[in-house]
């Protein structure tokens, strides 16, 4: 008897944890800066990564891999700082490569951001040129739920204690 309480209430415990998914967000920007000079980004973001730094108004991801174009200039390897409201949101590029203004890209606090999706319209921060920001979810990566695990094995167990109280006679489909 108490072999089982301890059973159920780990099962329990482990069917109550979080589920572990990581979503990898796809950022696109296109558009021209106010003197008509091309300015794009391409990069990916893990959405339930934590930021490089943060204060009370901006955060940053570190070395983010991407393609990041101001005219002539491309970048692949960019550090990315999102901004709140209260500093006209949008993103830059540690350098300057990509300079935006516009919406907050993110909810919640900059020590935990919420990263969010859609399509927001944007301004070069410098020249006030029109940007489009699109941020499409592009994969989920599978991590097993603990409450997955805890059915599975609570079911098993649940089989087998039954199969122990009782003369049970198997048998199996011949072939």
């Amino acid at each position: 008897m108490m072999k089982t309480i301890a059973f159920m209430t780990t099962a329990a415990a482990l069917a109550i944890a979080a589920p572990a998914n990581a979503t990898i967000l796809q950022y696109t920007l296109t558009g021209l800066d106010g003197t008509g000079t091309v300015e794009a980004a391409s990069f990916q973001l893990d959405s339930t990564k934590a930021p490089s730094a943060f204060n009370a108004s901006a955060f940053a991801f570190y070395d983010v891999a991407g393609i990041f174009t101001y005219g002539t200039i491309t970048q692949t390897l960019e550090d990315i700082i999102f901004y709140t409201s209260a500093l006209d949101g949008g993103f830059f590029t540690s350098d300057y490569v990509v300079t935006t203004a516009g919406p907050q890209l993110f909810t919640g606090s900059t020590s935990a951001p919420v990263l969010s999706t859609g399509t927001f319209a944007l301004t070069d921060y410098y020249t006030g040129g029109n940007l489009t920001l699109t941020v499409t979810p592009v994969g989920v990566s599978s991590v097993p739920e603990p409450a997955s695990w805890a059915m599975m094995i609570g079911g098993f167990g649940v089989i087998g204690g039954a199969m122990r109280r009782r003369r049970t006679k198997v048998s199996f489909a011949a072939t």
